[in-house]
């Protein structure tokens, strides 16, 4: 079996890669196939290896998509404030866990800090009325008087910036759901 992943683990891996942006995603899908691959070596009977494990991969792959099309429509469908707090939640786990008896008490530092380096990276209207609406609660029509700009300005601006907050959290920071 060794020998069968050093033989076919670059090839899988960069046709895994084809499919996915994430190269460590790639890896991690490939390498989960050939532990499968060895819990079940006794049982597999094929007459292709090439085959079987081109087309595991793209399964494999086709099914990450999938989920992780799922995980964002999820997203999409959560109030802004319960998406916040689920990755404030992750974020402090994974930061605090060698340090905390409590590994689900929530850092409201890290999650600060997640959200300043974001902002800080908007122009400076999607990031005054996502500051505005978002993080200080005002309504629409108060942060569209305050900008001087109509309602359904701030809600794009607020929408725009939502995405990019939310994408960036995704990439940087993903979470296992």
């Amino acid at each position: 079996m060794e020998t069968i992943f050093r033989l076919f683990y670059p090839r899988l891996t960069r046709y895994a890669q084809h499919y996915l942006a994430d190269p460590d995603a790639a890896q991690d899908i490939v390498q989960e196939l050939f532990v499968y691959l060895w819990e079940r070596r006794g049982n597999i009977r094929c007459v292709s290896l090439s085959a079987l494990l081109l087309v595991s991969v793209r399964n494999r792959c086709l099914n990450y998509i999938e989920h992780q099309n799922y995980i964002g429509r999820y997203l999409d469908h959560m109030p802004h404030s319960e998406v916040e707090h689920l990755y404030a939640t992750n974020l402090s786990i994974s930061a605090n866990s060698a340090n905390s008896a409590d590994p689900t008490s929530v850092d409201g530092s890290v999650l600060q800090q997640l959200l300043n380096t974001v902002l800080n990276n908007l122009p400076d209207r999607q990031q005054e009325a996502y500051r505005y609406v978002r993080l200080n609660d005002c309504t629409l029509q108060s942060a569209a008087e305050e900008m001087n700009i109509s309602i359904s300005a701030v809600a794009k601006l607020v929408n725009k910036a939502s995405e990019k907050v939310k994408a960036y959290i995704q990439k940087h920071y993903p979470t296992d759901f």
